[in-house]
Protein backbone atom coordinates (compact mmCIF):
# COMPACT_ATOMS: atom_id res chain seq x y z
CA UNK A 1 0.00 0.00 0.00
CA UNK A 2 1.43 3.40 -0.98
CA UNK A 3 -0.45 5.42 1.64
CA UNK A 4 2.56 5.80 3.93
CA UNK A 5 5.50 6.28 1.63
CA UNK A 6 9.12 5.32 2.13
CA UNK A 7 11.78 7.87 3.08
CA UNK A 8 13.15 8.51 -0.43
CA UNK A 9 9.69 9.05 -1.91
CA UNK A 10 8.78 11.44 0.92
CA UNK A 11 11.97 13.50 0.39
CA UNK A 12 11.26 13.81 -3.34
CA UNK A 13 7.61 14.72 -2.79
CA UNK A 14 8.31 17.30 -0.10
CA UNK A 15 11.18 19.27 -1.67
CA UNK A 16 10.17 22.89 -1.41
CA UNK A 17 6.58 22.12 -0.46
CA UNK A 18 6.98 22.64 3.29
CA UNK A 19 8.41 26.14 2.96
CA UNK A 20 5.68 27.23 0.52
CA UNK A 21 2.89 25.78 2.64
CA UNK A 22 4.27 27.37 5.81
CA UNK A 23 4.48 30.80 4.15
CA UNK A 24 0.96 30.45 2.78
CA UNK A 25 -0.47 29.37 6.13
CA UNK A 26 1.26 32.19 8.03
CA UNK A 27 -0.13 34.80 5.63
CA UNK A 28 -3.71 33.61 5.93
CA UNK A 29 -5.26 34.49 9.27
CA UNK A 30 -8.58 33.54 10.75
CA UNK A 31 -9.56 37.22 10.57
CA UNK A 32 -9.11 37.18 6.79
CA UNK A 33 -11.42 34.18 6.57
CA UNK A 34 -14.10 35.85 8.67
CA UNK A 35 -13.81 39.12 6.74
CA UNK A 36 -13.99 37.47 3.34
CA UNK A 37 -17.57 38.18 2.30
CA UNK A 38 -17.11 35.98 -0.75
CA UNK A 39 -16.00 32.89 1.17
CA UNK A 40 -19.49 31.38 1.08
CA UNK A 41 -19.88 32.27 -2.60
CA UNK A 42 -16.51 30.94 -3.75
CA UNK A 43 -17.47 27.35 -3.04
CA UNK A 44 -19.10 26.87 -6.43
CA UNK A 45 -16.88 25.79 -9.28
CA UNK A 46 -18.87 26.07 -12.47
CA UNK A 47 -19.92 22.79 -13.98
CA UNK A 48 -21.72 21.92 -17.19
CA UNK A 49 -24.11 19.78 -15.15
CA UNK A 50 -26.96 22.19 -14.41
CA UNK A 51 -29.07 19.51 -12.73
CA UNK A 52 -26.78 18.95 -9.74
CA UNK A 53 -27.38 21.11 -6.70
CA UNK A 54 -24.47 22.50 -4.73
CA UNK A 55 -25.64 20.95 -1.47
CA UNK A 56 -23.21 21.28 1.40
CA UNK A 57 -22.66 17.74 2.62
CA UNK A 58 -21.08 17.01 6.00
CA UNK A 59 -19.01 14.04 7.18
CA UNK A 60 -21.83 13.38 9.67
CA UNK A 61 -24.05 12.54 6.68
CA UNK A 62 -21.71 9.54 6.22
CA UNK A 63 -21.25 8.48 9.83
CA UNK A 64 -18.55 10.80 11.26
CA UNK A 65 -18.94 11.42 14.98
CA UNK A 66 -16.45 14.23 15.67
CA UNK A 67 -16.23 13.02 19.28
CA UNK A 68 -12.41 12.82 19.52
CA UNK A 69 -12.63 9.05 20.04
CA UNK A 70 -13.92 7.45 16.82
CA UNK A 71 -11.86 7.07 13.64
CA UNK A 72 -13.69 9.35 11.18
CA UNK A 73 -11.41 8.80 8.17
CA UNK A 74 -13.75 6.54 6.20
CA UNK A 75 -16.74 8.82 6.79
CA UNK A 76 -14.76 11.81 5.50
CA UNK A 77 -13.63 10.00 2.37
CA UNK A 78 -17.13 8.67 1.69
CA UNK A 79 -18.53 12.19 2.06
CA UNK A 80 -15.84 13.58 -0.26
CA UNK A 81 -16.72 11.00 -2.89
CA UNK A 82 -20.36 12.10 -2.68
CA UNK A 83 -19.65 15.81 -3.15
CA UNK A 84 -20.82 16.86 -6.62
CA UNK A 85 -18.42 18.58 -9.00
CA UNK A 86 -18.05 22.13 -7.72
CA UNK A 87 -19.63 21.24 -4.37
CA UNK A 88 -18.66 21.74 -0.76
CA UNK A 89 -17.96 19.46 2.18
CA UNK A 90 -18.76 21.48 5.29
CA UNK A 91 -17.22 20.23 8.55
CA UNK A 92 -18.96 21.45 11.71
CA UNK A 93 -17.07 22.06 14.95
CA UNK A 94 -15.83 18.88 16.59
CA UNK A 95 -12.72 16.75 17.12
CA UNK A 96 -12.30 14.26 14.28
CA UNK A 97 -9.66 11.53 14.53
CA UNK A 98 -8.06 10.82 11.16
CA UNK A 99 -5.85 7.91 10.11
CA UNK A 100 -3.18 10.06 8.47
CA UNK A 101 -1.67 7.02 6.71
CA UNK A 102 -4.98 6.66 4.87
CA UNK A 103 -5.47 10.45 4.67
CA UNK A 104 -8.48 12.52 3.85
CA UNK A 105 -8.26 12.45 0.05
CA UNK A 106 -9.80 15.44 -1.64
CA UNK A 107 -11.00 15.52 -5.26
CA UNK A 108 -10.67 18.15 -7.97
CA UNK A 109 -13.24 20.94 -8.20
CA UNK A 110 -14.38 20.92 -4.60
CA UNK A 111 -14.29 22.98 -1.42
CA UNK A 112 -13.51 21.78 2.09
CA UNK A 113 -14.92 24.35 4.49
CA UNK A 114 -14.28 23.80 8.19
CA UNK A 115 -15.70 25.63 11.17
CA UNK A 116 -12.87 27.50 12.98
CA UNK A 117 -13.37 25.09 15.93
CA UNK A 118 -13.05 21.98 13.75
CA UNK A 119 -10.04 19.83 14.72
CA UNK A 120 -8.77 17.10 12.40
CA UNK A 121 -6.43 15.08 14.64
CA UNK A 122 -3.95 12.51 13.34
CA UNK A 123 -4.26 9.15 15.07
CA UNK A 124 -0.83 8.22 16.54
CA UNK A 125 1.16 5.96 14.23
CA UNK A 126 4.73 4.81 13.59
CA UNK A 127 4.88 5.84 9.93
CA UNK A 128 7.87 7.74 8.58
CA UNK A 129 5.46 10.08 6.84
CA UNK A 130 1.80 10.89 6.44
CA UNK A 131 -0.66 13.54 5.30
CA UNK A 132 -3.77 14.37 7.32
CA UNK A 133 -5.19 15.86 4.10
CA UNK A 134 -3.74 14.61 0.83
CA UNK A 135 -4.02 16.44 -2.47
CA UNK A 136 -2.40 14.49 -5.32
CA UNK A 137 -2.78 15.10 -9.07
CA UNK A 138 -5.75 17.43 -8.48
CA UNK A 139 -6.82 20.97 -9.35
CA UNK A 140 -9.31 23.64 -8.30
CA UNK A 141 -9.49 22.93 -4.58
CA UNK A 142 -10.42 25.41 -1.84
CA UNK A 143 -9.76 24.71 1.85
CA UNK A 144 -11.07 27.14 4.48
CA UNK A 145 -10.72 27.30 8.26
CA UNK A 146 -10.27 24.60 10.82
CA UNK A 147 -7.30 23.16 12.64
CA UNK A 148 -5.08 20.19 11.78
CA UNK A 149 -3.35 18.51 14.70
CA UNK A 150 -0.45 16.12 14.13
CA UNK A 151 0.69 13.45 16.57
CA UNK A 152 4.27 14.61 17.17
CA UNK A 153 4.17 13.99 20.93
CA UNK A 154 2.38 10.64 20.60
CA UNK A 155 4.22 9.31 17.55
CA UNK A 156 5.01 5.62 18.11
CA UNK A 157 8.04 5.42 15.77
CA UNK A 158 11.49 7.01 15.70
CA UNK A 159 12.17 7.26 11.96
CA UNK A 160 11.13 9.77 9.35
CA UNK A 161 10.09 13.37 9.56
CA UNK A 162 7.43 13.75 6.94
CA UNK A 163 4.19 14.04 8.86
CA UNK A 164 2.23 16.74 7.04
CA UNK A 165 -0.97 18.52 7.86
CA UNK A 166 -1.64 19.02 4.16
CA UNK A 167 0.39 17.20 1.50
CA UNK A 168 0.16 18.74 -1.97
CA UNK A 169 1.67 16.71 -4.82
CA UNK A 170 1.60 17.45 -8.57
CA UNK A 171 -1.50 19.65 -8.21
CA UNK A 172 -2.50 23.17 -9.23
CA UNK A 173 -4.97 25.90 -8.29
CA UNK A 174 -4.98 24.85 -4.65
CA UNK A 175 -6.27 27.60 -2.33
CA UNK A 176 -5.82 27.38 1.44
CA UNK A 177 -7.06 30.07 3.76
CA UNK A 178 -7.40 30.32 7.54
CA UNK A 179 -6.18 26.79 8.30
CA UNK A 180 -4.02 26.31 11.41
CA UNK A 181 -1.63 23.36 11.55
CA UNK A 182 -0.02 22.14 14.79
CA UNK A 183 2.46 19.46 15.95
CA UNK A 184 2.90 17.32 12.86
CA UNK A 185 5.66 14.70 12.84
CA UNK A 186 8.49 16.47 11.09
Amino acid sequence: MDDCRDELQMKEDNEGVEEDAEEQTDENTEEELENNEDADDIVTVHSDDQTSENKNLTPQDYGAKGDGISDDTEAFNNAINAVPDGGTLYVPAGSYRIDACQSIRLRSNMTLKMDPDTKLMAIPNNSRGYDIIKIADLSNIWIYGGQLWGERYNHTGNDGEWGNGIGIYDSNYINIKGVKIYYCWG
